[in-house]
């Protein structure tokens, strides 16, 4: 069969040694005049240095091209890319390729470097343009290969590599030769390991897949080294008349975070790919932008809007009184306004246009509305004489919002209510703020035990979806695939329609071994565009209900994360368990137009399910999780870690502009970091943000 493939592969550069420093992405917003952007001067007596807020670029300089950082420099040049790391250099050529090849720009010029070296004028270089990356063009007969600069943590430069092999080429004509290492080696991550006498020099492990029929399909592939010391390929069998591609890209990561504890717990994405982060702060130095309010109370939420690329913050803000305030849940509407829900023990939390002016009890729900650019539009109290919390918030196309929660309160507002009265001591709620800005209706939802609403939903058809987790063997059922509660504690997924009058479906879902002490829980839910629910949490059960599972068994003795798909009237269509031999947690779920779910949360096992990873072993003692479920979900597409040597988890998931944007927190000063705004971290656990492209 003839090949109509473009075959390829997604490595990282990366020097460790033991100074060594960063070329960071650029929070430059990109100007109409090229040459406007910036004018950087580079210089011996001034390397780039962290945080330093200039951007990893390629300087062309004749028919070369140049990065320089203090740990890292390379130079492209005709048919070879010359590295320099630790005072040591090696060359990387390309045996039986075309001669002279000569690089190429990857992009128009962004600006324009001078390079200053030495304390002779007359051999400085100005006004030398700057690219994003550079190109071999048939470096082979229909194989490019592409260079891109990456951001890193503080301690790791990175240049990204790509070749790109078009319909007809033949990827095992590729050789890599690396003249002036002492050695070379596959490492046991299938990694590259080029040793010099100062340093290493490391590629990832080569990952490959086809896209057939909306389905991710991993293809085999490594490193070869040949007896002469030369590097190439070795792919397995696959689909000559389909596309192959290279795997996901992590765009960018971030720390958030002052000097003492804060977290980041939820996101949201606008269809331009700005990033919105909300969660709690202990630290009084945030660093903030165009701030709404200023820190007020012993903890106050936080919202903080990124752009795309991640350098940059638009508006960072607290929200908060004298009390305890945290947000825990985003979205954001149309018009790129922020809806932010969450709790708060402030009796002078900000508000503005409320629906209740003061606080109910100890504890109350909240919802602000920010503008596009982080100013106060709206801020209410919602809650009764005891304790609620808001957990989720759905915002509908019509910038209806959808809040729910859990509470204690006897009283808790209602209005048009399923559910007028709380039956336990604890129960969940759900309330909609109607395109008037009033309340259409408040609702709770439980029975006799505790109950808690953690997410919500909206079909096409608006009508609301929640979820959460029981304790109550009268939990409101209707047209159940699972009509009672199998253990002491069951997650559930209930359907309202559209007033929230009446149950379309209510469904308990878990097996028997949730109870005191051993949680079985929905944590999240999307909702597709036919109307389908996907959900994650954690279960205990070893009997957790499996359909085309991807995972039909518990990983290890004591909780797994599980993924979940009902349909629009209540009929589960997949289901798994997602876990290893430690703790697995799904915390966040999100679905695209090809109903393909990301899920993350996080994890303790060694042997968590890793799948054209980009971090493939577990960093510390939890890292956080990322994993793409194929649309029959019966199928990982995509699985990794994201973490450093302490604990790390993902706490918050959101999906726009074909990437995944993913926030929690980290006691990890080594958390993996690419292009990062805040580049260090700032106090003993903080916040983090990341965007992975797909």
């Amino acid at each position: 069969m003839t090949s109509t493939s473009r075959w390829g592969r997604r490595s990282w550069w990366y020097l460790i040694a033991s100074v060594v420093t960063v070329v960071t992405s650029s929070a430059a917003e990109p100007s109409p005049t090229p040459r406007q952007d910036f004018r950087a001067n580079l210089s011996d007596r001034a390397p780039f240095r962290a945080g330093s807020g200039l951007p990893a670029f390629f300087i062309a300089d004749g028919e070369r091209y140049i990065v320089r950082s203090r740990s890292l420099g390379a130079q492209f040049e005709a048919s070879r890319v010359l590295f320099t790391a630790g005072g040591r250099s090696v060359t990387l050529t390309f045996p039986g390729a075309r001669s002279g090849v000569i690089p190429e720009a990857a992009s128009a010029p962004s600006g324009v470097a001078n390079l200053l070296m030495g304390s002779d004028p007359s051999r400085w270089r100005r006004d030398l343009p700057i690219v994003s990356g550079v190109n071999y063009r048939e470096l082979y007969p229909g194989v490019d290969l592409q260079f891109h600069a990456g951001g890193g943590e503080s301690r790791i430069a990175v240049v990204k590599s790509e070749f790109h092999v078009a319909p007809g080429g033949d990827p095992s004509r590729i050789e890599l030769k690396y003249e002036g290492a002492d050695r070379v080696e596959v490492g046991p991550g299938g990694e590259l390991v080029v040793t010099t006498g100062d340093g290493q020099l490391r590629e990832e492990a080569p990952v490959v897949y086809q896209p057939i029929g909306g389905v991710r399909v991993s293809v085999t592939g490594r490193y070869r080294i040949d007896d002469d010391g030369m590097v190439g390929f070795e792919l397995g069998a696959y689909d000559r008349g389909h596309e192959l591609v290279i795997d996901p890209v992590l765009t960018y990561s971030s720390f958030v975070g002052g000097s003492r504890i804060d977290s980041a717990m939820a996101v949201a994405a606008d269809s331009a790919g700005n990033a919105y982060v909300a969660g709690w702060a202990d630290s009084t130095d945030l660093p903030l932008v165009s701030p709404a309010a200023s820190f007020r109370g012993s903890v106050d939420a936080f919202v903080c809007k990124i752009n795309p690329s991640g350098t940059g913050v638009l508006y960072a803000t607290y929200l908060g009184g004298s009390g305890d305030d945290r947000a825990q849940a985003i979205e954001v509407d149309a018009g790129g306004n922020a809806w932010v829900a969450g709790y708060t023990a402030s009796s002078n939390y900000p508000t503005a246009s409320p629906l209740q002016s003061s606080r109910g009890g100890g504890r109350d729900a909240f919802v602000t509305k920010l503008s596009s650019a982080g100013a106060l539009l709206m801020s209410t109290y919602w809650g009764g004489g005891a304790n609620d919390e808001a957990n989720a918030i759905a915002v509908d196309q019509f910038n209806q919002v959808y809040v729910g929660g859990e509470t204690t309160s006897s009283n808790f507002p209602t209005r048009f209510a399923f559910q007028t009265s709380n039956r336990g001591s604890k129960d969940g709620f759900l309330f909609k703020i109607g395109v008037s800005g009033q309340i259409t209706f408040s609702t709770y939802i439980g029975g006799s035990g505790e109950d808690s609403v953690n997410a919500v939903g909206i079909s096409p058809v608006l009508t609301p979806y929640v979820a959460g987790c029981t304790a109550s063997s009268n939990f409101p059922t209707r047209n159940a695939q699972q009509p009672l509660l199998s253990g002491a504690q069951d997650g559930f997924v209930v359907r309202f329609d559209g007033d929230a009058a009446n149950l379309v479906f209510g469904t308990f879902l878990g097996g028997n071994g949730g109870g005191l002490g051993r949680t079985e829980c929905v944590n999240a839910m999307a909702v597709d565009g036919f109307g389908n629910a996907y959900v994650t949490g954690v279960t205990s059960s070893t009997n957790f209900p499996v359909l085309n599972a991807f995972q039909s068994t518990r990983g290890g003795s004591t909780y797994d994360g599980f993924v979940t798909k009902i349909s629009s009237d209540g009929v589960r269509l997949y289901s798994s368990y997602l876990g290893g031999r430690g703790l697995d947690v799904g915390n966040a779920i999100r679905v695209d137009s090809s109903r393909r779910a990301y899920v993350s949360g996080y994890t303790s096992s060694n042997n968590f399910p890793a799948v054209s990873a980009l971090q493939g072993n577990v960093g510390g003692g939890y890292d956080a999780f990322l994993t793409q479920v194929s649309t029959a979900g019966n199928t990982l597409l995509f699985s990794t870690y994201l973490g450093g040597a302490s604990s790390d988890t993902a706490a918050g998931l959101a999906y726009a502009a074909g990437s995944a944007f993913v926030v929690g927190l980290t006691g990890s000063p080594d958390f993996p970091l690419v292009g990062p705004f805040q580049p260090s971290m700032a106090g003993g656990v903080d916040g983090w943000v990341a965007r992975i492209t797909f």
